[in-house]
């Protein structure tokens, strides 16, 4: 009896990890939601930020993490940024937004969210080439 309930036991436990959801799946020009107190290294103050759209400007590396470059209508002191609609961004119900064009962010794969509603949620090549030049460019 003890054994037919561990091994129970033990398929539930794999329906449960199988039931887990996985990460989205996360390529170098995807537009995507983050909350900037998921972005690393941690910084204070960003706790009650809500989600923010960001473009992923690298595909995801072996630990899961993604360098992206946020959008928003009010950035850091000293971002370097531009207007969304220098890389065909969409434009949000506030109206035209920035993206930064300064050092990326890093964050977990599995903090991103899709963005509902928009209708395609990826940069077009040619503009995520020169928003990677911009970023490139405001490294040196």
């Amino acid at each position: 009896m003890r054994c037919s309930f561990t091994l129970m036991l033990s398929m539930v436990s794999v329906c449960m990890v199988l039931a887990l959801p996985l990460p989205m799946p996360v390529e170098e020009g995807d537009i995507m939601k983050a909350k900037p107190k998921h972005f690393e290294p941690k910084k204070s103050g960003l706790a009650k930020v809500g989600e923010h759209m960001v473009v992923a400007v690298s595909n995801p590396d072996s630990a899961g993490k993604v360098l992206v470059a946020p959008l928003a209508h009010k950035h850091p002191e000293n971002t370097p940024t531009k207007p969304t609609s220098t890389y065909g961004l969409p434009t949000g119900h506030k109206g035209e937004g920035s993206i930064s064009v300064g050092r990326p962010m890093v964050i977990a794969v599995d903090k991103l969210k899709p963005v509902n509603g928009l209708e395609n949620p990826k940069m077009h090549p040619e503009h995520l080439e020169a928003l990677k030049a911009e970023i490139s460019e405001s490294l040196v």
